[in-house]
């Protein structure tokens, strides 16, 4: 079974805590100890000497009263300062230990196997059973007793590691409770941020199951942090952006079924009456033209619907080199020369410069050109102008709008006009060949490109189309 993000993060507080815990016992407990030891020898050494230099002949002298009395003396510090006090002498036999009762007898206690002065010159302290005189594990604080230049002896003053060990644990009491706080507090406030992080993504969670269900409407409450508010309203603007695209593919589809529809419906309809003989012979060109027509208006309809799929900008390819635009304008104008003249319908032209090299895809932008042009043609009156102009614009770049005279565009319908499959009602009534894609087509090849186009209509005065293309750096 998955273990839930909240357990996951405890356990990993839990086991950082103790592995911290154990760290910090272990660094606390040697710092102190260290600190504590070398107090402890330090005071120790200095009162070894004390007693070297105050005690220390007579420690060692033949005079039986005075040593007693020194002796006796050497009981009292040991009692006050906890130690373990032993007289040795250079041939390591011991004179006096303060755990064991005093004699009169001048003879040594004990003797320590293998006592070897010449090891006690280099140091003062040492740690371990000294000669295997103690038990347990013991420092032992040394200094010698020296007179006319001999060493007579040795003051050793011991105490127990364990001693010391009990000692540090005070030290380490403090920094603990100080620990075992912080950790206390800091797993509230984990428990306490994890509360309010689980609940914003359990939320999202939920939210993101719902729409895969299908349940694009599903609402996200936004009551957490800020962070997770901006989270929630991406993924809430996202939902959005994904209905209007579902809505936009749905009517899409629908209209572009519709469009497919009227067509092969007229065709299915001819193609039937030709074959059964309803249609006379003599009208049988007349009909193969209409036939004709439906056909291109099909063919047209395809072409679109892949050039807009080209458009796609996840994987649109511009193939961009440098060209001369008025060459684009002068052929489209050329393209449609002949119905122009039919309807008696004139071009205004106005450029910069006699050549205006721009550096973009010829071919795409030439169907931009194509597309505007013809819309214009479309939608303007018998006997009257368009006007094409090119000006130099800010940021390198070339401003080429283009105007006619036709019905124009209601504000209603301006924003309208970039979707796909969309058409005026004026476009509807004046051409029904038009597939309601040609100015979705040239709004998404001028985005490919980077660049902007726009569009002012005044209904009943005509319409201007403006777009920008980069103009070449050579």
């Amino acid at each position: 079974m998955k273990k839930s993000l909240t357990f996951k993060i405890l356990m990993i507080y839990i086991l950082v805590a103790a592995a911290g815990f154990f760290c910090f016992a272990v660094i606390s407990y040697l710092i102190n100890y260290k600190v504590l030891f070398d107090q402890t020898s330090d005071n120790l050494y200095r009162e070894a000497i004390n007693i070297s230099n105050t005690y220390g002949v007579a420690l060692f002298s033949d005079e039986k009263n005075e040593r007693t009395k020194v002796l006796s003396e050497l009981d009292n510090i040991s009692s006050v300062n906890g130690s373990r006090t032993i007289l040795i002498k250079a041939d390591g036999n011991v004179l006096y230990d303060s755990n064991m009762d005093l004699t009169d007898d001048s003879s040594p206690l004990y003797r320590i196997a293998g006592f070897d002065s010449t090891r006690l010159g280099g140091e003062h302290v040492w740690m371990g059973d000294f000669y295997s005189v103690f038990e347990e594990k013991t420092m032992s604080v040394f200094t010698p007793v020296t007179s006319d230049f001999s060493t007579l002896g040795y003051v050793v003053l011991n105490v127990p590691d364990s001693s010391l060990r009990s000692a540090v644990m005070p030290f380490n009491l403090g920094p603990f409770i100080v620990y075992v706080s912080m950790a206390g507090l800091s797993l509230i406030f984990v428990i306490f941020y994890m509360n309010k992080i689980k609940k914003p993504l359990s939320r999202i969670t939920t939210a993101i199951n719902e729409y895969q269900k299908g349940n694009k409407k599903y609402g996200l409450q936004t009551d957490s942090s800020e962070e997770f508010r901006q989270l929630e309203r991406s993924l809430e603007k996202m939902t959005d952006e994904l209905n209007r695209s579902n809505a936009s593919q749905q009517r899409f589809l629908s209209d572009i079924s519709h469009d497919f529809r009227s067509p092969l419906t007229s065709i299915q309809g001819y193609l039937t009456a030709i074959k059964d003989g309803t249609i006379p012979a003599d009208k049988l060109d007349r009909y193969i033209d209409i036939l004709l027509f439906e056909t291109n208006r099909l063919t047209g309809l395809t072409e679109n619907i892949l050039t807009l799929n080209e458009l796609d900008p996840s994987a649109v390819i511009l193939e961009k080199t440098d060209f001369d635009i008025i060459n684009c304008i002068k052929h489209t104008i050329e393209a449609m020369l002949g119905q122009c003249e039919r309807r008696g319908i004139r071009f205004n032209l106005g450029f910069f410069a006699d050549k205006i090299i721009v550096h973009a895809d010829e071919g795409k932008y030439q169907q931009v050109i194509y597309n505007l042009v013809d819309n214009a043609v479309k939608f303007s009156p018998d006997n009257s102008f368009i006007e094409i102009n090119i000006k130099h614009g800010d940021n390198a770049k070339a401003v080429v709008s283009i105007s006619d005279t036709g019905c124009g565009i209601t504000k209603d319908e301006l924003d309208k006009i970039w979707d796909r499959m969309y058409k005026t009602d004026a476009s509807r009534n004046l051409n029904k060949k038009s597939s309601g894609l040609g100015l979705s087509i040239t709004k998404d090849i001028i985005t490919a490109h980077g660049e902007e186009i726009s569009v002012e209509s005044t209904p009943g005065s005509g319409t201007v189309f403006t777009f920008t293309a980069p103009l070449s750096e050579t």
